[in-house]
């Protein structure tokens, strides 16, 4: 699923754009399990929270965290540690 959203300067190697919203246990679970990763000191992680943006909210309030990179899904809920890794480049 391809999400239209203007991220250009996010459309670089290695970068992901997590969607959370404050007080979010699952988006604490996925950022946790982000940084544990031994993966993680190869990417450039954003956070973007989905209470800032109408279009957003609307769109991810029930799926959130959400991991993207170049504005395609990564993975939503849960971190998903096979497809992550499969992603960094």
């Amino acid at each position: 699923m391809v999400i239209p959203l203007n991220l250009s300067p996010l459309n670089l190697v290695n970068n992901f754009l997590l969607l959370i919203r404050d007080g979010c246990h699952l988006c604490d679970n996925m950022t946790s399990s982000l940084t544990q990763h031994p993966l993680f000191n190869r990417i450039n992680l954003s956070f973007l929270d989905i209470d800032n943006n109408d279009e957003l909210h609307q769109q991810f309030f029930d799926k959130i965290p959400v991991l993207l990179k170049n504005n395609q899904i990564v993975c939503q809920t849960f971190f998903n540690e096979e497809l992550f890794a499969k992603m960094v480049d």
